[in-house]
């Protein structure tokens, strides 16, 4: 089925799954339009046509949502799509997408990262941002939820709080459909434990969510021998605060940071004896996925998918972290077994040709739904 437009609607730009959701389209012989709230979007490299409509804010009271809705419904009709795909929830443009797209009477399909709504620590600060959020949750994003035609969900039974859309769906009796993820870095060999360096990959922007300072305080309760290798943007007012941490506790000889530019990805998930997550909230973190395509077992947080990822081990506590990583160094034997298990689930289930297949099927569902509706 080739249908005439699909406009995907992302916050700023195209992020990078909705680029390559974007290009699977496109090669399923689909013509794409793309709608973003970000003047970048001119300059995105995606076969299709790109419409920058001004918007910002997120729908909490602290970002209300402003969107120009007049070029917005302007766009959209002359556009004329047979379906509009959305990325993501919690931005302006998405949902006054969704307004537009039932208002038209156009089919509309959510492509869901997860949701976040709840609070992620037990502190003033996340508890503040959660009462900020209510009115969303249960006014606004109820009724954009039953304005859709279906959703996506990054996995289909894990309970987490980051699966709330999914859920909320459900008991509308909205479609959901799977559409997970997979890794954005080809592995093109797999390294034996034996030809890799005591170093402990951790990878994302530094941020309260990520919890680096969490990996640095698993860290100065290691060995020695160990190192910590950290990948992400050298900025912001956590960043420091894990620099300060590093200094007070003397670890500058084993904790490395570096940014994205200033290192091979794909030599270092392969040359890592381990990835740590400590993240306090994740939906399915790509990190993980790239880890178990390089045969590379990781120690993380089961929060969202991650509780149901194998490869790895699943820790929840400081104590039970630094237990988790000492027992993998320890035991080659179940290093080996993660290894294995990691490359067989990522080759099974998390896979472009997997994403594109699930991609399909709910594209295809939901204009059929509309069809019949």
């Amino acid at each position: 089925m080739v249908s005439r437009s699909w406009p995907t609607v992302e916050r700023s730009g195209v992020s990078l799954a909705a680029q390559k959701h974007a290009k699977m389209l496109i090669d399923l012989g689909h013509e794409l339009h793309v709608l973003g709230s970000n003047a970048a979007i001119e300059q995105e490299s995606l076969n299709a046509k790109k419409y920058y409509i001004p918007s910002s804010g997120s729908g909490a009271l602290y970002a209300p949502a402003k969107v120009d809705k007049k070029l917005l419904q302007d766009t959209i009709h002359s556009i004329s799509p047979d379906l509009i795909i959305l990325e993501t929830w919690q931005t302006a443009l998405t949902e006054a997408a969704i307004d537009v797209a039932y208002e038209k009477k156009i089919p509309s399909l959510m492509i869901s990262h997860g949701i976040s709504i709840h609070p992620y620590s037990n502190t003033v600060r996340n508890w503040i941002r959660y009462l900020a959020w209510l009115p969303y949750q249960y006014f606004f994003l109820t009724s954009r939820m039953k304005k859709l035609t279906a959703i996506t969900a990054l996995d289909l039974n894990v309970k987490s709080p980051r699966f709330y859309d999914r859920d909320l769906a459900r008991s509308l009796h909205k479609p959901v459909f799977e559409l997970t993820n997979s890794p954005a870095i080809k592995v093109l060999s797999i390294k034996a434990r034996s030809d890799r360096s005591n170093q402990i990959l951790v990878v994302g922007y530094f941020s309260e969510v990520k919890n680096q300072l969490g990996a640095l305080a698993i860290l100065n309760e290691l060995p020695t021998s160990l190192t910590m290798k950290f990948v992400g943007k050298r900025e912001g007012a956590y960043y420091l605060c894990c620099q300060e941490f590093v200094k007070q506790h003397q670890l500058e000889a084993r904790a490395i940071f570096c940014e994205d530019h200033e290192v091979d990805l794909v030599t270092e998930f392969s040359h890592s004896i381990l990835v740590l997550q400590t993240s306090i909230t994740e939906a399915l973190p790509i990190t993980l996925l790239e880890s178990m395509a390089s045969g590379t077992p990781f120690v993380a947080t089961p929060v969202g998918a991650v509780a149901a990822l194998e490869g790895g081990l699943h820790a929840s506590e400081l104590s039970s972290h630094v237990k988790a990583v000492n027992q993998l160094i320890a035991d080659e034997l179940l290093w080996s077994q993660l290894s294995e298990q990691g490359k067989s689930s990522c080759a099974e289930r998390y896979t472009d040709a997997k994403v594109r297949e699930q991609l399909c099927i709910a594209v295809e569902k939901t204009v059929a739904l509309a069809l019949k509706g």
